[in-house]
């Protein structure tokens, strides 16, 4: 694969730019990986399904949290600012050369989540003639392609383990967990590239808006713009980093003012369902892609992927999810509800086939006539 067109800026420079000309180049191909609604303001790489919320780690500062209550501890999880704050933030997955091992996901946290909007309209056109990194990603990175970064942590997929992406807060079941397709049982390198926070700002501070607050008190502040988590045994050759950046900026102050600068929230309900409805699209036109109605092979996850995702909205209240299950429900019948593809299906969303679940589903198919 030829390496994007992204400007005539220093090949060689430590950005955004450079590392994701790697990517191409390194890689066998990119798709889209799925979406998550931030309602906390903050974003969680992880290698466990089930880390939700805890008030005993919530107040910690750093990347990486420690906690007997959670299990978090270091190599389980990274976190850190999701761009302005609240919103919903998209990834896209590369593909390693030798097969469907995840090479890397690239999350971009933008201004008004454009890159987001932007892959739900490729979603919705059924992914037609639609190149990933150079039809969505790279001009979703536009503003942000000469950012610098630094390597933030690690994360180990052992024991078959995924990575994970989430709001650092997740609530169980009313909130979009992205788990990386193919990442099972590889360490991730994690790497965030940064935006002055006085830069994109600057807009406000001009209308009056009060610097110190703005900075959270440090005005060499940044904020995330960009993470990329990436197959460590490829960390080196692929990454772009800034080693001074790593060295001369204070992460310890950077840390306090994270958590006492004001950030973007969202007032109104919360996107949990709707990103999840629109994740099972992604999903189902993946399995489109493959070849339905045949469940085989690689076909089979697609579906378990789309199913678990529309039951998740649907039981949250999303009217659009609960048409898509009984669209599948039409399309394979009996074997929808089977109860070895539901429980795959909602464990593969974080929780539990209880009897609860299984009747609910049950009765959308029914409702289906």
């Amino acid at each position: 694969m030829n390496p994007p067109k992204i400007g005539q800026a220093d090949p060689t420079a430590p950005t955004v730019r450079t590392t994701i000309a790697n990517l191409a180049t390194h890689s066998q191909g990119s798709g889209l990986g799925g979406s998550v609604n931030v309602e906390s303001g903050a974003f969680e790489f992880s290698s466990r399904r089930s880390r939700y919320a805890c008030e005993s780690c919530a107040g910690q500062r750093g990347f990486t949290r420690e906690c007997a209550t959670c299990g978090r501890a270091s190599g389980n999880n990274v976190s850190f600012l999701a761009g302005r704050g609240d919103g919903v933030y998209s990834s896209v997955v590369f593909y390693g050369q030798g097969g469907l091992d995840a090479l890397a996901t690239v999350w971009v946290f933008d201004e008004h989540n454009a890159f987001s909007q932007s892959t739900l309209t490729a979603i919705n056109s059924g992914l037609k003639d639609v190149d990933v990194l150079k039809d969505l990603l790279v001009p979703g990175l536009v503003e942000y392609l000469d950012l610098p970064g630094i390597v933030v942590g690690e994360i180990d997929s052992a024991d078959n383990e995924s990575l994970v992406g989430s709001d650092v807060s997740m609530r169980i079941f009313d909130d979009a967990m992205v788990v990386v397709p193919w990442s099972e049982g590889h360490k991730y390198t994690i790497a965030v590239y940064f935006e002055p926070v006085i830069s994109s700002l600057g807009l406000e501070i001009g209308l009056g808006g009060d610097r110190d607050a703005l900075t959270g008190g440090f005005e060499e502040s940044l904020r995330p713009r960009v993470a990329i988590a990436i197959d460590s045994r490829y960390a080196s050759e692929i990454l772009s980093i800034d080693s001074e950046l790593a060295e001369r900026h204070d992460w310890a102050r950077q840390h306090a003012a994270w958590a006492t600068m004001p950030v973007a929230s969202n007032l109104s309900a919360s996107n949990g369902p709707a990103v999840a409805h629109n994740n099972g699209l992604l999903w189902l036109r993946y399995l489109e892609i493959a070849g339905m109605p045949a469940l085989d092979k690689v076909s089979a996850l697609y579906f378990v992927e789309a199913l678990g995702w529309f039951v998740q909205a649907s039981a949250e209240g999303d009217d659009e999810a609960t048409v898509q299950i009984q669209k599948l429900y039409a399309r394979y019948g009996s074997t929808l509800l089977d109860h070895n593809f539901l429980e795959l299906a909602v464990i593969s969303r974080g929780f539990a086939l209880t009897h609860e679940v299984e009747e609910f589903v049950r009765d959308v198919c029914a409702a289906a006539g």
